[in-house]
C-alpha cells in the first residue's frame, strides 16, 4: 500500500474541519495515486515563535479521479497530535521539504514514526510508494490567470484549478519542453510544471503570477535538486543551493548544473528565485 503526505495551508483557508461524511484531498500537481494508498494530512495554525504543525487526519483513498481522492476509512485527529513539539519533526519537516510540494510520497520510515504517535492503529502496510506520473498538458489558449476564480477549495492544501492551464501556458501546445536547469528538451510526461516560490507559501496575486512564477523542470533530477534545496538560481545561472549533500553522487549532479543558464529568469522572476535561496527551511 502506497503512502501519501498532503499539507494544508490553514493560514489562507483556515483550520480543517472534521468532514460530516467522506474524507477528501484535492491537489493542482501531476500526480496520480492507486485506490487503496493511505493519505495523511497535516496542517499549520499560525503561533509565536513559530507555526504549530498537527496531523490532523488519515484516511484510505477508496475512489480516486484526476486530482482527487476521496474515502470513508479514516481516523480524524484535529489538533490532538501536534509534530512540531516531537525531536524527529525538524527532520522530517526538511526531508518534506518544509511542505511546501504538496501531495507526495511517504516513505516507510516516515510512516513508521507516523504510526507511532497515533492513539490507534491506522495503517501498517510499509512497501514503498510508486513514483508519480505526470500527465500530459491540455490545448487551446492561454487562461486569463486575474479572472480565473478562487485557486482553493474549501477545506483543501491546493486543489488542481490552475494545474492543467499552467502546464498549458508553459508548454504553449507543443510536444516538447525545455527543463529551465539543465537546458535539455523533454516531453510533457517528463516535465513538472510547478511554482519557483512554494506554492503553498504564495499569496493569491504571487499563485497568479505564472509568466514569472512558474517554471517547467524536468523529472530527471533537476526538479528534485531544486525542490529540495540543493540548487538555486542567481542573476541568471544556476548556483549551489542551502542544502548540502553528503553524497558524492548528488554533489557531482550539482556540480554539472552549476553554472548553466536559466532562460525564465528575469528583474520579474528574480524575487520568487531569491525567496527559494534564502529560505531554505520554508
Amino acid at each position: 500500500m502506497d503512502h501519501w503526505l498532503q499539507y494544508h495551508n490553514s493560514h489562507d483557508l483556515g483550520f480543517p474541519t472534521k468532514p460530516s461524511g467522506r474524507y477528501g484531498i484535492f491537489w493542482h500537481k501531476n500526480v496520480t495515486i492507486a485506490k487503496g494508498s493511505t493519505i495523511w494530512l497535516v496542517a499549520s495554525e499560525r503561533a509565536k515563535p513559530r507555526y504549530r504543525y498537527y496531523l490532523v487526519e488519515s484516511f484510505v483513498a477508496s475512489a480516486v479521479s484526476e486530482g482527487e481522492a476521496q474515502g470513508s476509512r479514516g481516523s480524524w485527529f484535529g489538533k490532538t497530535i501536534r509534530l512540531d513539539t516531537l525531536d524527529w519533526f525538524p527532520e522530517f519537516f526538511k526531508y518534506m521539504g518544509s511542505f511546501g510540494r504538496g501531495l507526495s510520497p511517504l516513505p516507510p520510515q516516515w510512516v513508521r514514526r507516523l504510526e507511532s504517535i497515533l492513539p490507534g492503529k491506522v495503517a501498517t502496510s510499509l512497501q514503498l510508494p510508486s513514483p508519480a506520473r505526470p500527465t500530459s498538458p491540455s490545448s487551446g489558449p492561454s487562461p486569463d490567470w486575474g479572472a480565473m476564480g478562487s485557486l482553493e477549495a474549501e477545506r483543501v492544501v491546493a486543489t488542481r484549478t490552475e494545474q492543467r492551464a499552467i502546464r498549458q501556458f508553459l508548454l504553449k501546445g507543443k510536444s516538447t519542453g525545455l527543463c529551465v536547469i539543465c537546458g535539455s528538451s523533454f516531453p510533457p510526461e517528463l516535465l513538472v510544471a510547478s511554482h519557483i516560490k512554494p506554492r503553498a507559501l504564495c499569496t493569491d496575486a504571487e499563485k497568479r503570477d505564472v509568466e514569472n512564477n512558474t517554471a517547467l523542470m524536468c523529472t530527471l533530477g533537476c526538479d528534485a535538486l531544486f525542490e529540495r534545496g540543493f540548487i538555486g538560481v542567481h542573476a541568471g545561472k544556476v548556483i549551489a543551493g542551502p542544502t548540502v549533500s553528503a553524497l558524492k553522487v548528488v554533489r557531482s549532479a550539482v556540480a554539472r548544473l552549476i553554472g548553466l543558464p536559466c532562460p525564465v529568469y528575469s528583474p520579474r522572476s528574480a524575487k520568487y528565485f531569491r525567496y527559494r535561496v534564502e529560505h531554505p527551511d520554508q
